[in-house]
């Protein structure tokens, strides 16, 4: 598991979720870090967003919205 503060951005990263309670049957994401953000509240976000289709590369439309970003709570390691 990657630390927190060893994360680089524009890096690529993986979150495994599982659809079963057994473990059998993984979901795995590919995601790339953009960066940490602190909420109002003082808590830490580390924000990151799926990869861009060879296609969308080649045509980027200036008036497209920008990609939606998944955010993972700060967490404490022991």
């Amino acid at each position: 598991m990657a630390r927190p503060e060893t994360l680089i951005p524009g890096n690529c990263y993986f979150s495994v979720h599982f659809y079963d309670n057994d473990l059998v049957l993984p979901m795995i994401d590919t995601l790339l870090y953009v960066g940490q953000e602190t909420d109002q509240d003082g808590g830490h976000w580390w924000l990151f967003k799926e990869p861009e289709s060879p296609s969308s590369t080649d045509e980027q439309d200036p008036s497209s919205e920008p990609p939606a970003l998944t955010g993972f709570a700060h967490w404490t390691f022991s």
